[in-house]
């Protein structure tokens, strides 16, 4: 039994470590730090790798949006909720960059808590097999979207859902289901953020050998920090200069960039566990049982072992770090299948660089510093595996790289650090992301290996695996929407089945001149299934997307010129929770305090962002003629959608027949570039703060969807911290990724 009076044992350096030499920025580091800033929002490097990749144009217009020079306020209870923070620091001594993790600490007034449900005994070293246990061979059902964890118990269904709407979901864009097994509340907080969002503070200091300590010693030292949840697939980085220096209690810093970036290529995974050592040591707080772990070293005269071999090609996440000297660090995500790391030769790992938001704000830094750091998490065990060494990144023809990318990245290793049990929590894993491509070696790795010698590849044993799970999703029907909007209907083959919640989306791999992978939202109807558990009502062998064709848009054009019936997409799977049981919850969550909480919500859509809302509606009324919902227990829904002309809007005339038929309780339509348009529903004006008060009377009691483009994202986003509603009852999708 865990004594709750025993004190908190906080890890402290050993006594080789010097502490900080400063705890603030002379004159001369605030000088050398205004010349670090860029005159620009990119640096040389980033720019050189968005004109190569034809992402220029869209990086800067982006860029500005979503980079600011302190962390919104929005974003504060994100932050200072989490876990685990990602640190990315560089020693100029020795030229390393390294990626580090820093774990909060259990209250101990939660250890007699956490010790009946939540303390596990250590299990052995590394394991034997390579893979992680979740990827062995198995007879798996496929499920392509969020595997459903069932409820722990009475209550807790509603209580993991609720915790779901923090005010990450405003900035980010995205909703996502919090699973909330272990959660901020067990553990004391981690980090603390300055009103003005330009300071950060992190109250604890990694474990006693790791590389920060050598690194981070000093104020004006650059850093990056990665705020990465996998519960709910969000992420966020502040890049900054440390003002006051690493020591026991943790470091501060002067934030220089923040932003938010999507969930792609991120594996869904829950604490569940902290580790516990024995019986015997059932009472010392989990903290001193981190301070003895077992250490293994390498360096430059050091092979990669094979146990650490094993560790790197198993595993389907890896955090990086990389600098600019004059501008920056950064510490980034990436992920994968597993497997989608391979081991070119004892030192070398090598891996294809996936489609992201095209800023490259990893790998520009490699342009000014080859150095790079890796880092690795044992889900499962607790290890971690910290490499250091220099990037070179190959440019290849589009998608004839590593996995359909369009880059090879050669990470050549200097030293690596394995710590036994370093990371006091376990993860359940729950899903895949169905961004991850489909593993493909091409010839990359003969060209770069040619005898092929030392080379580990488990990409082709995975890759076997995944054709069990790969699902060809037949066209059987265009329908002509508007006249850059058509709707696809596909069809499931082989005998399986999908499960839809209205407003989820669809990802597909398209082999064209080169694989693509693109999302677009399901908007067939779908049973409205309240409590969101899983249910055969949803399962479907037949759903729709409805597609507006873009300019220089491949993947679209293809669809609405070339695709015919009978072709065939690769569907990697169903996902998103821009669902109506966000909205639920939160109703759920108000009941509890007033019985008289009703289920309200209101969409806001701009352009094709109206695909989850018919997908919601329709769900709705198919819900109420199954008697599933009733005109009581359905949600009362106020519309308004945002489109240019009035001939542009797609199912208009649908709409209007389900507000007659009091599906929709209000229906409006704003068009912005006509001047005489009649009709009660039509108002010729933009969507604005004067539209929504005038509609909406009760706009404090509702929950309030936001879909379309990413500038009518941001102003109606604006627009509602304007009528003050609360960030909790904002939920936003993004077409931005």
């Amino acid at each position: 039994m865990t004594n709750p009076t025993a004190p908190t044992t906080s890890l402290t350096p050993s006594p080789q470590i010097q502490e900080p030499r400063s705890s603030s920025l002379s004159f001369q580091q605030q000088q050398q730090q205004e010349q670090r800033k860029p005159s620009s929002i990119f640096h040389e490097g980033e720019i050189e790798f968005q004109k190569k990749a034809n992402t220029f144009e869209f990086a800067n217009a982006l860029g500005p949006r979503k980079i600011t020079g302190h962390v919104p306020q929005e974003f504060h209870h994100f932050l200072t909720n989490r876990m685990v923070v990602y640190v990315a620091s560089y020693n100029s001594e020795t030229n390393e960059c390294w990626c580090s993790a820093i774990w909060a600490s259990p209250r101990p007034t939660e250890l007699k808590v956490l010790e009946e449900e939540h303390i596990v005994e250590k299990p052995s070293f590394l394991k034997d097999s390579h893979l992680p246990s979740y990827m062995e061979e198995k007879d798996y059902p496929w499920i392509p979207l969020s595997t459903i964890v069932e409820p722990q118990g009475k209550d807790s269904e509603e209580e993991r859902l609720c915790s779901l709407y923090d005010p990450c979901n405003v900035a980010s864009g995205d909703s996502w289901l919090h699973l909330n097994y272990l959660n901020a509340q067990h553990f004391e907080k981690l980090v603390d953020i300055s009103q003005d969002g330009k300071t950060l503070r992190i109250l604890k200091a990694p474990h006693a050998q790791d590389p920060m300590w050598q690194s981070c010693r000093e104020a004006g030292t650059l850093v990056s920090l990665n705020f990465l949840d996998l519960e709910s697939r969000k992420r966020y980085r502040t890049n900054g200069i440390l003002t006051k220096g690493l020591s026991a209690s943790g470091f501060e810093i002067q934030v220089c960039e923040a932003f938010s970036t999507c969930p792609k290529y991120i594996q869904q995974r829950a604490v569940v566990k902290l580790y516990q050592e024995s019986e015997e040591r059932k009472g010392v707080v989990v903290n001193e049982l981190l301070a003895d772990r077992r250490i293994t070293l390498g360096d430059e005269t050091t092979y990669l072992s094979e146990d650490v071999i094993n560790f790197i090609v198993g595993s389907d996440t890896m955090m990086i770090a990389t600098i600019h000297k004059h501008v920056g660090a950064d510490c980034s995500h990436r992920g994968g299948r597993p497997g989608f790391i391979r081991v070119l030769d004892r030192r070398t790992l090598v891996w294809g660089d996936y489609v992201g938001k095209g800023m490259f704000q990893t790998l520009g830094n490699t342009v000014n510093c080859p150095n790079a750091g890796l880092l690795f998490v044992d889900f499962e065990n607790g290890h971690l595996l910290h490499l250091t060494g220099d990037i070179q990144i190959l440019w290849r023809e589009p998608g004839t790289s590593l996995d359909g990318s369009d880059r090879t990245v050669l990470f050549h290793t200097k030293r690596w650090m394995l710590f036994q049990h370093s990371c006091p929590f376990i993860w359940q894993f729950v899903s895949m992301s169905s961004h991850n491509p489909l593993l493909n070696d091409s010839n990359e790795l003969e060209k770069l290996n040619p005898k092929y010698l030392s080379v580990v590849n488990v990409a082709p044993l995975m890759k076997k695996k995944h054709q069990k799970e790969i699902v060809h999703a037949r066209l059987e029907r265009i329908i002509p929407i508007t006249d850059e909007v058509k709707t696809f209907g596909f069809k499931i083959s082989e005998n399986k089945t999908v499960s839809i919640q209205p407003g989820q989306y669809a990802t597909f791999t398209l082999s064209l001149e080169h694989p693509y992978m693109r999302s677009w939202t399901v908007s067939s109807a779908q049973y409205v299934t309240i409590p969101h558990v899983h249910t055969d009502m949803n399962d479907t062998n037949y759903f729709e997307i409805s597609v507006k064709k873009q300019d220089l848009g491949a993947t679209s054009t293809w669809l609405h010129d070339h695709a015919q019936p009978g072709d065939e997409l690769f569907l990697m799977g169903i996902e998103g929770n821009f669902t109506l049981q966000t909205s639920y919850y939160v109703t759920m969550k108000k009941k509890s305090q007033n019985k008289d909480a009703q289920w309200k919500v209101l969409f806001l859509s701009g352009g094709i962002g109206i695909t989850p809302f018919i997908s919601m509606i329709r769900g709705v009324s198919h819900s109420l003629k199954q008697s599933i919902l009733t005109q009581d227990s359905k949600p009362q829904i106020v519309m308004i959608h945002s489109e240019k002309l009035q001939n542009e809007i797609p199912f208009r005339s649908e709409l209007e027949n389900l507000l007659q038929e009091k599906v929709i309780d209000q229906l409006l339509f704003c068009v912005t570039r006509e001047k005489d348009v009649k009709g009660e529903l039509i108002r010729c004006q933009r969507l604005d703060k004067k539209i929504i008060t005038d509609t909406v009377k009760d706009i404090e009691e509702r929950v309030v969807y936001i879909c379309g483009p990413g500038p009518f994202n941001e102003s109606m986003i604006r627009t509602m911290q304007d009528l003050n509603v609360h960030a909790k009852n904002i939920v936003v999708e993004s077409f931005d990724y």
